[in-house]
């Protein structure tokens, strides 16, 4: 048998004598990389140009003629700019199936996601269940045409190769690796596979049993997989016992319509200012902006000016704070960010400005200590000492105004775009950022980072943190209430999955670190997989993943 991966160290020489530096990546996939290929088995190649022109494909195919064996000769090419176009469905596999001889694949590809890999699944079970009754019908004797079925089953274990996928967030790179993995019909089909050319008798005798096993078991996947490519809500056993178990109150009534859900995100907003964070002070009678400076900024591709906003309180007096906005230049309007940081320098390490500016957005940055300090100073300096103590909520919920304050000023800007404001944060400032967004529909996006603890994270039976730590060691981020639940967290009216489904029908992102055990990302996760209910009644996709808890590089996408 051809050695197939000293052919492609031969097609390598060629291929960068005939194309140079224009060549982007080589690889070898299918059988001859499983190592499951039998003597006439093609030898699939991958390959990606620069640029692909009918010139490229005459020299490519001159090289091909120049390669021994060239009948076995099979596969993929294309350019670089086709490729990044290239239906995403299609692409996971392509990644996972093939051996780089030459370049990454990986950086060279859209990226793809999980309601890709279940996209892959339905078309490819769709066509699957038609080739199926197809045969039976109209192809003549079934026994003729379950001998045909050979690449119906190749296609069925390409399909178990991403089941698995979506089930455990692995790629299982061969048959051998598969088995093991499965059961029922699923594994009598990979069984079937792997033994095809010793069961020609079988397949002559009882050719509807080779039919029908493909017929249902296509109809069961499209079953799991619903038509806009996410996985049915029962395709997840596990995290709905984890959340069952939890015994969490109740998001939405039963019977709630998709008119209902304002009225009852507006309770979910009142439960979490009563019980958690108090409620925010009213916005301000007049807002002011004053310019303190502008100046060119990363290297000329941005302006950066330095603003302090004044806030006229309708409790009476005067608040400001400084503000920094980094613009990019051009004509916008630019979608942009309200980031309440540690700090008030720009950049920072929280703050890649620059990055930021190069992918076409804003941010608008204030320092979160500079509205009200991070300790126990009795309410008595910044905002809260403008405000009547009987109403001063809790800190969190201060800075949370402060970035509302911030979108006030943004949204009279012809620059900025007020359909694409998102306001970020990392930690106790991504505890604030979700609030902020729960409280302020303006913002289109919430984002969150490592919130934890009365953040993103589920508070029952959570790992790290807890309510009788965080509202001991920092009670002025909180009303007065939270501390009650100290302990008793089974008897809260509420979880942090209200906090989360708030942002509905707009969008929310989560960042959850591995080892941060003190915020676990756990519990971070299934509070989103408790919250994506708000976005499923609503018609919308909600949160697509896996049937487990994520493990670091995860990203999961409606």
């Amino acid at each position: 048998m051809i050695d197939a991966l000293e052919w492609m160290k031969e097609l390598k020489g060629k291929l960068q004598a005939a194309f140079g530096g224009r060549l982007c990546f080589l690889g070898l996939q299918g059988s001859r990389r499983r190592g499951e290929a039998r003597e006439t088995s093609d030898i699939d190649v991958v390959t990606v140009l620069d640029s692909l022109s009918p010139e490229d494909l005459r020299l490519y195919r001159g090289v091909l003629d120049t390669m021994p064996q060239r009948e076995l000769a099979c596969g993929f090419i294309c350019g670089r700019k086709e490729l990044r176009a290239w239906p995403r469905h299609e692409l996971r596999g392509l990644l996972e199936d093939t051996l780089p001889i030459v370049g990454e694949l990986a950086p060279l590809l859209p990226e793809t996601n999980d309601e890709d890999i279940a996209d892959y699944l339905r078309i490819s079970a769709g066509n699957l269940y038609h080739e199926v009754c197809h045969r039976y019908l109209y192809g003549g004797s079934p026994a003729l045409q379950a001998e045909k079925l050979r690449d119906a089953y190749k296609t069925a274990v390409f399909m178990l190769q991403h089941l698995t996928l979506l089930r455990t967030g692995s790629y299982p790179p061969d048959k051998a690796a598969l088995l093991p993995l499965v059961s029922g019909d699923e594994r009598e089909i990979l069984t079937r596979s792997m033994q095809w050319d010793f069961q020609k008798q079988e397949r002559e005798q009882n050719p509807e049993d080779w039919l029908f096993l493909l017929l249902r078991w296509s109809s069961a996947v499209l079953e799991k997989v619903s038509p806009d490519g996410a996985p049915c809500p029962d395709s997840h056993p596990l995290l709905k016992q984890k959340l069952d178990a939890l015994n969490l109150p109740p998001l939405l009534p039963e019977d709630l319509e998709p008119e209902g859900w304002a009225e009852r995100r507006q309770q979910l907003v009142i439960t979490l200012c009563k019980e958690v964070y108090g409620f925010p002070p009213p916005p301000p009678a007049a807002l002011q902006a004053e310019t303190l400076s502008e100046e060119e900024f990363c290297a000329g591709k941005a302006t950066l000016q330095k603003l302090r906003l004044t806030a006229s309180l309708p409790s009476g007096g005067d608040f400001s704070f400084p503000v920094t906005a980094v613009l990019p230049k051009g004509e916008g309007p630019f979608p942009f960010f309200v980031m309440i940081n540690f700090r008030p320098d720009v950049p920072d390490k929280y703050l890649p400005s620059e990055e930021i500016c190069d992918r076409g957005y804003a941010v608008l940055s204030f320092y979160y200590e500079d509205i009200a300090p991070d300790r126990d100073d009795g309410f008595k300096e910044g905002l809260p000492a403008l405000l009547p103590p009987e109403e001063c909520p809790g800190k969190l919920t201060l800075w949370a105004w402060a970035a509302s304050r911030v979108l006030d000023w943004g949204l009279t800007q012809s620059r900025l775009d007020p359909r694409k404001a998102a306001v970020i944060g990392h930690s106790r400032l991504g505890k604030t950022a979700l609030l902020c967004g729960a409280l302020d529909t303006r913002f289109a996006a919430a984002c969150s980072n490592d919130s934890g603890c009365s953040g993103a994270a589920i508070t029952r039976e959570k790992r790290g943190e807890r309510v009788e730590v965080i509202s001991r060691v920092f009670p002025f981020w909180f009303c007065k209430n939270y501390r009650q639940y100290a302990d008793r967290e089974q008897e809260m009216p509420f979880d942090q999955h209200f906090l989360l489904a708030a942002m509905a029908p707009r969008l929310l992102l989560v960042g959850s670190a591995e080892e941060d055990i003190w915020a676990d990302p756990d519990a971070e996760y299934l509070s989103c997989r408790a919250a994506s209910e708000a976005w499923e009644r609503l018609g919308l996709p909600g949160l697509i993943a896996s049937d487990r808890l994520p493990k670091a590089g995860d990203a999961f996408r409606r």
